[in-house]
């Protein structure tokens, strides 16, 4: 009882303090009836996963909006045969001053974007 009232605390605001004293009840849950005080820790994890405001994450593989399918179309796609470093990215920088971009992937040697890039050595 102590623990899911921690726990329910602590998806509230993303608390780390009430996520420790869940785990702390469930640990002197396990000592008076050992398995049956950690078999709802599972339940209290998952809910916490899924319910808790946490902090926000990094964008998605180097994406510019997080989205997936702009990635695989985009970037990892069309932008790749046609050359570009950001498939049409909202502020995309331009190579510096006095630097030729070739292609936009590195590599060895002078690539030529396009499909040809594909089938030459």
């Amino acid at each position: 009882m102590c623990g899911a009232y921690c726990a329910v605390r602590a998806m509230e605001r993303a608390s780390v303090k009430w996520l420790m004293l869940a785990v702390a009840a469930l640990g002197f849950a396990f000592l008076a009836n050992m398995l049956e005080g950690l078999m709802v820790a599972p339940a209290f994890g998952l809910a916490y996963l899924l319910v808790a405001p946490t902090s926000s994450r990094p964008y998605l593989a180097g994406s510019t909006d997080n989205n997936f399918m702009n990635l695989v179309i985009g970037y990892n796609g069309l932008a790749r045969i046609l050359g570009r470093e950001q498939a049409g990215a909202p502020g995309a920088a331009a190579p510096p001053e006095g630097l030729q971009q070739h292609g936009g992937f590195g590599g060895f040697g002078r690539q030529d974007p396009g499909i040809t890039e594909l089938f030459t050595g």
